[in-house]
């Protein structure tokens, strides 16, 4: 009687930590949210490449805006349908375009630190580092174009703007996670909206999945039923294709060679794209790097992962590295379009999140075990420390190399035998990071400026210490750091009790989740543009019309944006919108040719006005267009009529 006693309370247990993990797991992916948009880095609008989506954004609630805008010529919304998906949020009423933004920002970062900790869990199926993993992914928000340039900051985490990239970004680490936890459908499904959504992003995690696919499941586990799984991003793949070829003047061009002159173009707006460019000095040496880790890892391997997931992290990494190739081979060689418009670099995104998650596990897994002495425990700890730091000096792989390499030695795991080899990759490491410290822009900085190159490798730590534990001058994400290092803590000596404390803690955390989402202390919540217009938005919006054609010059960039974006008037050229020029090559060439004409427009003035037929001409107080009346000024613009 007491062993079925037994073995039912032992399916209550089960059944219980069931549903406690996903609901303790969403709880804090709210309070992470929370942290990133309100405390730091913060929410904010309009920011870098959010500018380009609001009009395509504005155009759902008014299609006749913006009808001579050159954005609008070859917009990147026309190869998405962030557009349409973001428009549901704030159901075509233009008064709540921002409120509408604010809300799908809270869904993707949510999202963002949810998907962390389905990774985190996929790798390491530890609960308690699971919950903690997304702290780490926090510090990383200073990077604000990391989303962008995978390669400038070590840590990956959410940009603090919301556009297609960042909205797709989110939700395909969401269903990576799944996928590493054995959710194939709905995986699948969710990057099959991430291509709808931003296919640029979306494609390298496609191209994971259906590797793995076909390795584990229809080659090694003969689930040939798992083949029908690539018809749902074909189907995604085949609406996006036919969406786009369905606006006018939006032909791609993915198969043709880049000739010289789109060549020139990309190096001066675009130079990323081009792998070498984009991991140059000392970046390249990633690809270096990857194998070298998964080497010095492997020695940690039979304790701290199973079988599958060893397998997970060679074929993501194997992928990853695979598909940068293939980016190198078919852009920086051979200018094949398609490989350079689709940048298969950005994989290095996931591989920052793969990598640092499976370092940190093995630190939290040596940390743990009682038979690792506490030497050992500080030499990880410093390990993890130095390799979060976001700075230039170090970068990720190389770090987690060094160090693992270091304790390795120190341990004699790898040279007890062959103690002859000890010295060579002694002397080869050293010279690696010195050599790359030689190399880098910033050691160059800081010679220049005379600072001292030891006190900079010693002040890494303690930045680092800074960032992670205290976040500078953020005393909250302090606490939640240190609260969660304690009920680790908790956790080790006796389990019923924090699980109990974390129970507890779920509804606390929803109701402060929801009061704070509601409230209107945030004004980038509630803020909308056409409301409590000032003087010269009112001046703008009642004298130049939604089918006039502004031209501004580029004294007034921050003046011509705000114009655009919240008053729905046509600009004629702007320098943020040339990227565009990487998908058509027309649209590239006429770009080059209206920057040339806003650098020098007295030059151009005849072209402009028979031409072009420009209508207004913003610029600021100091420059003169004394041919055409001045009708407007205020102390930051004047606006000239070109209209008789």
């Amino acid at each position: 009687m007491s062993s079925i006693n037994t073995k039912s309370s032992q399916k209550k247990e089960n059944k219980k930590g069931m549903y406690f993990f996903p609901l303790l797991a969403v709880s804090l992916s709210l309070i992470y949210t929370l942290f990133s948009l309100f405390i730091f880095p913060g929410y904010y609008t309009e920011r870098e490449d959010q500018k380009f989506y609001m009009p395509p954004l504005f155009h759902v609630t008014e299609p006749t805006a913006y009808s001579r805008d050159f954005l609008m010529k070859n917009t990147q919304a026309d190869a998405s349908f962030f557009d349409e998906i973001v428009g549901l949020s704030f159901f075509g009423d233009p008064n709540n375009i921002y409120r509408g933004i604010f809300w799908v920002s809270v869904l993707s970062q949510f999202l963002f630190f949810l998907g962390i900790t389905c990774i985190a869990y996929a790798l390491s199926r530890h609960w308690i580092f699971a919950l903690v993993a997304p702290t780490f992914f926090l510090i990383g928000h200073e990077g604000f174009i990391c989303n962008a340039l995978p390669s400038q900051s070590w840590i990956f985490s959410y940009g603090t703007e919301l556009h297609a990239r960042s909205l797709a970004i989110s939700l395909l680490t969401f269903a990576l996670g799944l996928f590493l936890l054995g959710r194939a459908l709905l995986s699948w499904i969710l990057v099959s909206i991430g291509i709808l959504i931003h296919i640029v992003s979306a494609l390298p995690i496609a191209f994971f999945m259906g590797i793995y696919t076909l390795f584990r499941d229809v080659i090694q586990d003969k689930k040939y039923f798992s083949l029908t799984y690539f018809f749902i991003p074909l189907f995604a793949l085949t609406i996006l294709l036919i969406s786009m070829n369905g606006n006018s003047g939006n032909e791609m061009g993915f198969f043709t060679i880049v000739d010289p002159e789109w060549i020139a173009f990309m190096k001066e707006r675009v130079p990323w794209i081009f792998f070498t460019n984009h991991f140059g000095s000392p970046n390249i040496v990633l690809i270096i790097y990857i194998p070298l880790f998964l080497f010095a890892l492997a020695s940690y391997w039979s304790t701290a992962f199973s079988p599958k997931q060893k397998y997970s992290i060679v074929l993501f990494c194997s992928s990853g590295i695979a598909l940068m190739l293939m980016g190198f081979i078919g852009f920086d060689v051979f200018h094949i379009a398609l490989f350079g418009q689709f940048q298969l670099y950005r994989i290095a995104i996931w591989l920052k999140i793969i990598l640092l998650i499976s370092f940190l596990f093995v630190c939290f897994n040596e940390y743990v075990k009682p038979r690792s002495t506490l030497y050992e425990k500080l030499l990880f700890g410093t390990s993890a420390i130095i390799a979060l730091y976001g700075g230039t000096a170090f970068f990720l792989p190389l770090s987690i190399v060094l160090l693992i390499g270091v304790i390795l030695l120190l341990k004699r795991k790898v040279f007890m035998e062959h103690k002859w080899l000890f010295l060579p990759v002694l002397m080869v490491t050293l010279l690696i990071l010195f050599g790359i410290e030689l190399w880098s822009t910033e050691f160059a900085t800081q010679m220049a400026n005379g600072k001292d190159f030891i006190t900079h490798i010693i002040s890494d730590p303690l930045l680092s210490l800074g960032y992670i534990f205290l976040w500078v001058e953020k005393i909250l994400p302090a606490i939640l750091i240190l609260g969660m290092l304690l009920l680790i803590t908790k956790y080790f000596s006796q389990t019923q009790n924090i699980q109990k404390a974390f129970t507890g803690f779920i509804p606390l955390v929803i109701i402060l989740s929801v009061g704070a989402l509601l409230s209107n202390k945030y004004p980038t919540f509630v803020h909308s543009p056409l409301s409590n217009m000032s003087t010269s938005d009112r001046w703008i919006s009642e004298n130049i019309k939604d089918d006039d054609l502004i031209f501004s010059t580029s004294a007034v960039a921050g003046e011509a944006f705000h114009i655009r974006d919240h008053l729905g008037k046509s600009l004629f050229v702007s320098q943020r919108e040339g990227a565009q020029g990487t998908f058509n090559r027309e649209y590239a060439m006429e770009w080059i040719k209206r920057i040339n004409i806003q650098e020098n427009p007295q030059a151009h003035w005849k072209e402009l006005i028979s031409d072009y037929k420009i209508d207004f001409v913003l610029a600021s107080p100091k420059e003169s267009f004394s041919q055409i009346p001045e009708v407007y000024r205020n102390e930051s613009f004047v606006i000239y009529s070109v209209k008789k």
